[in-house]
């Protein structure tokens, strides 16, 4: 292939090719073309990055004003690739992902000190879903860097540091915190929109989505309903439908909560998923039909739909993403077993959902280690095996009484006194019902029946 020759050339190329077909020597030719050079390399420490570029641009035999458009031309191009970054996130995490790289190679060059803050944060978000032991360190490190910079230059750019710091939260596995950050993060956008609405807006998106993670984890249904409500009417009324795929699995629960759960919004909202590459919104459009699927038990209309993402989702990044991989997976687990219980299907449990089990136990959150217990004892009980059931069901209810998840735990309370029986699993029962009642949901039979629907006749 030729090799681009400049930044527009090369994105071009990437479109049409893939990263994997450009050479080395094309990001070289582009450095080559705009002048790159480090801050680190200033030859007066106390000119900004801009004005020490400025001046290798004088002493490269430019004018002033060629000087002054070589730099301007550089800075123009990391905002492109940023929006490009933002543009693609939802729905092609790879291509999101090479724009950010991108963009961090001329804000490490440019040396511009609040480019070089928001490329340290979307360089934070990455690295929370890298390797569990690692992902932590990693993320810390670069958000201190950005806080750093922020403050001895006087940038004012916390808006964009706290938003990737609730989001860095919630990629860790780490709710509690997500839901004070993101609180914190949405009110610096009330106050301080800035001037880049793509960038601002699908970063708000993605705050906004943590906080709506976070509120349903906790059983905070009216502050949830409230927020969701009026963020798909403001979209609505704005004819964004970005908003509506990216919460649409929210929605679906929003849905349930208050007794519904139409399967038309969802058929609608397929339709509109970008093609090519499963990315995000996808996974969040498949774990939505899945949730779907149990409450009104039609598992006939969403199996062929499972069968045909499925294997996409496991060649996609997004798998890679812990906490969108706990949901799915979870779904993809109750659909399996509650499609057994009610339609008998032959498929061995233990295979099929074999695979999610291992992953769900080896992401070592607490999430995923209560969702793996509640599976279990599914299994287990499935099996004909109900003392084991039980032991499991308890371990996860003293997981979730410190986690915190009031909904949660009334389900698996519910699970194990129907297991018991007697008066001590009427007495466990009747106060799981109440406490999901006191919650707000709307039908708590349904609700029941859409995660353990085996057993609905025992209670």
């Amino acid at each position: 292939m030729t090799t681009p020759r400049n930044v527009d050339q090369l994105i071009s190329a990437y479109l049409a090719d893939g990263p994997e077909e450009l050479p080395d020597r094309s990001f070289d030719a582009v450095r080559a073309q705009i002048g790159l050079t480090g801050q680190f390399t200033a030859i007066d420490e106390d000119l900004s990055g801009r004005e020490n570029l400025e001046l290798i641009g004088r002493l490269s035999q430019l004018t002033a004003r060629e000087a002054g458009q070589r730099v301007g031309e550089l800075l123009e191009r990391f905002d492109l690739l940023m929006a490009l970054a933002a543009s693609t996130y939802l729905h092609d995490p790879l291509r999101s992902l090479w724009f950010q790289d991108c963009a961090m190679r001329c804000a490490l060059k440019a040396g511009e000190p609040s480019r070089l803050v928001h490329a340290l944060c979307s360089s934070a978000m990455i690295a929370s879903n890298g390797s569990l032991s690692r992902a932590a360190r990693d993320s810390a490190a670069r958000l201190a860097q950005a806080q750093a910079l922020n403050d001895s230059q006087e940038l004012h750019e916390e808006r964009a540091i706290s938003a990737a710091r609730a989001i860095v939260a919630f990629n860790l596995g780490q709710p509690r915190e997500a839901r004070r950050l993101s609180a914190a993060a949405e009110q610096l956008f009330q106050t301080d929109a800035q001037d880049d609405p793509i960038g601002n807006y699908v970063q708000r998106l993605l705050v906004v989505g943590v906080r709506l993670s976070a509120q349903h984890y906790f059983g905070e249904y009216p502050s949830f309903l409230a927020e969701l409500h009026t963020f798909l009417r403001d979209a609505a009324a704005s004819g964004n439908r970005l908003t509506a795929l990216q919460l649409t699995h929210p929605h679906t629960l929003a849905e349930q909560i208050l007794g519904t759960g139409s399967r038309a919004r969802l058929d609608q909202q397929r339709s509109e998923l970008p093609p090519g590459r499963f990315g995000t919104l996808h996974a969040l459009h498949l774990s939505a039909v899945l949730a779907n699927a149990c409450w009104t038990h039609d598992y006939a209309r969403a199996g062929p739909y499972l069968a045909e993402a499925w294997p996409k989702f496991e060649r996609s990044a997004v798998r890679r993403a812990r906490m969108l991989s706990v949901a799915v997976r979870g779904a993809r687990a109750r659909f399996l077993l509650n499609q057994h219980v009610l339609e008998r299907t032959s498929k061995t449990l233990s295979t099929a959902i074999r695979a999610d089990l291992k992953i769900l136990e080896a992401l070592a959150m607490p999430g995923s280690k209560v969702l793996a217990l509640r599976t279990r004892a599914r299994i287990m009980l499935v099996n004909g095996r109900p003392e084991q059931a039980a032991e499991h069901l308890r371990e996860s209810i003293s997981l979730r009484e410190q986690l915190g998840t009031p909904h949660e735990l009334a389900r698996d309370q519910f699970a194990l006194g129907a297991i018991l029986g007697g008066d001590e699993g009427k007495t466990l029962c009747a106060a799981a019902r109440a406490q999901i009642a006191a919650l707000g949901v709307t039908d708590v039979e349904a609700d029941l029946r859409a995660h353990y629907p085996e057993l609905m006749e025992r209670s």
